[in-house]
């Protein structure tokens, strides 16, 4: 008859203190719903065992062997969790249907019974999604409702302790609330609040100090004034108040008011570059007679001969921008260097595309053999320990082959040649926007470049480039092009180049890398080519 079925009840351990349904509530549901639906009780199973792994439960396999057998098309349970949650019994399940051995599964939350309904099914029984997304608004629901009895959220605010699960003002740490809020109301800062109360006797329950971070954080709740907010709405909570609101709204006008950050009166730009070549402090910078900015050592620890020097700004303008001249950046070898990194790049492009559509048909004839072999054990061909291995086994394979799929690049070629390019131009009018550009570019320039250089009797002693700068400085200017890529095998070393630094609208991902090579101080132009962080190896 079609409207035969099977009763499963399953809970995860024979501990009943750990389970949230026990068996005898779910057997009395799963009652409720065949009677409801006019269905035939078969026989009913009852099992205390995980799901998690498949062939752990022979009550569950005498239940599937039935349903082969044609005793019945229907199960009946608790909740779709309670069937599996492995992908091999899953796809038994799902199987089942296909070939209309099981018609239907009843719970007590919903009716599987399409295509639609059992196409999903596998990811259900995994994460048993149905059962938590019902539970979320359950306690969704209930925490609606207690919202609007005004049955504040959260933990015990500091002021209050709870009488019959509702909220009344701590006698002993009430008033030191209400005292904050007026002291700083008044002007009083928050350290010398926190001090105060502390010297009155302010503590915690536990009996410990309670710090200025906490005091701040104490005058920014609005809970304080009878009226608490969950999630951008306010509701009228059922306690009593600690303070006005008004007073509350003049607390925080002052601590807005407090809390604007000042701004620096004048920008120096060189202000955290410059290193004194010899004490080793730090630059700093004044404005003389309105319009005039020099750079001064700040002498910090007492023993320097050069803080006396000043240099005008002006001045280091031209310094930076004749370090970036000395830079090897040759035009005609990046360009050829550009030239034979995009050939190979796309050549490489070309056999990561090969290799995606490789995997693609490998990861079809594994759908294949899977679904063959779930046929097969449907039709009775294999036994149940061989299906689990190879099944498995297979999905094993289709897990490894995604994630090589994943991890190849699929944005297209020209978008990263084309930010490779703007780089390589980039640094080649590097030392020509320096010099022409205003502030606002020389600051960028200086953010992308440089970490930070030294200056001794008005020269520029050292300077610091950041990557990857730093091997672009040692590039002899004379290098013969041919010398970059006849490095002997050898004395090929895996580098690493970072980027970070570089203006964010330069660079982008490179999928496969370029290879550097280092023979003495010549290196692979890609390193100037490439916009990103690269690893080779």
């Amino acid at each position: 008859m079609t409207n035969n079925c099977f009763i499963y009840c399953r809970k995860s351990t024979d501990r009943g203190d750990k389970q949230e349904q026990s068996l005898e509530t779910q057997e009395r549901i799963c009652l409720e719903i065949s009677q409801k639906y006019n269905l035939n009780v078969v026989d009913s199973y009852f099992e205390a065992k995980s799901a998690k792994n498949a062939g752990n439960r022979p009550k569950f396999d005498d239940m599937i062997s039935r349903i082969q057998k044609g005793e019945a098309s229907i199960i009946v349970t608790w909740g779709i969790d309670r069937l599996a949650r492995n992908l091999t019994e899953a796809g038994l399940l799902q199987s089942l249907y296909e070939k209309q051995l099981l018609l239907k599964i009843y719970t007590h939350f919903d009716v599987y019974q399409s295509d639609r309904d059992f196409m999903g099914i596998g990811h259900e029984f995994v994460d048993a999604s149905n059962f938590s997304r019902k539970l979320k608004n359950q306690v969704k629901d209930g925490i609606v409702t207690r919202l609007n009895r005004g049955e504040i959220p959260g933990s015990v605010k500091l002021g209050y302790y709870t009488v019959d699960k509702k909220l009344k003002p701590d006698p002993e740490r009430a008033p030191f609330v209400k005292l904050a809020f007026e002291m700083y109301s008044q002007g009083y800062s928050l350290r010398d609040i926190t001090q105060k109360l502390y010297e009155l006797g302010f503590r915690s329950k536990k009996g410990y100090k309670i710090y200025m971070s906490s005091i701040d954080e104490m005058l920014k709740r609005i809970d304080y004034t009878g009226t608490f907010q969950y999630t951008n709405q306010l509701y009228k909570g059922n306690y009593e108040p600690l303070i006005s609101m008004e007073l509350f709204d003049k607390v925080q006008k002052l601590i807005v008011k407090n809390n604007i950050p000042k701004s620096k009166k004048h920008y120096f730009l060189y202000r955290g570059f410059i290193k004194c070549g010899d004490c080793g402090c730090m630059h700093t910078a004044s404005l003389k007679k309105g319009k005039y900015i020099y750079y001064y050592c700040t002498n910090s620890k007492r023993i320097c001969k050069q803080h006396q020097k000043y240099i005008e700004e002006q001045e280091m303008h031209d310094l930076y921008s004749n370090k970036l001249a000395e830079l090897p950046i040759d035009v005609d070898v990046i360009n050829e260097a550009y030239d034979f990194y995009a050939k190979n790049y796309l050549e490489k492009y070309k056999d990561m595309e090969n290799q995606k559509n490789l995997i693609l048909k490998q990861l079809g004839n594994i759908e294949t053999r899977i679904k063959r072999l779930v046929d097969l054990y449907i039709d009775g061909n294999i036994q149940q320990e061989v299906y689990s291995q190879k099944y498995k086994d297979l999905l094993l394979e289709k897990e490894t082959l995604n994630s090589t799929l994943n991890k190849l690049n699929t944005e297209k070629p020209e978008t990263t040649l084309e930010l490779v390019k703007n780089f390589k131009e980039y640094c080649c009018s590097l030392q020509n926007m320096y010099s022409q550009g205003n502030n606002e570019v020389k600051e960028e320039i200086l953010n992308s470049v440089c970490w930070n250089f030294s200056i001794v009797d008005g020269e520029i002693a050292s300077i610091q480039y950041k990557k990857p700068f730093d091997m672009i400085a040692k590039l002899p200017k004379n290098a013969d092009f041919s010398q970059w890529w006849t490095v002997p095998e050898s004395n090929r070393r895996s580098l690493q180049c970072e980027c970070s630094a570089l203006p964010t609208e330069l660079t982008a991902p490179d999928p496969l890398g370029s290879t550097l090579y280092r023979k003495r101080r010549v290196l692979s132009i890609n390193y100037i080519v490439c916009p990103n962080r690269v690893r080779v190896s």
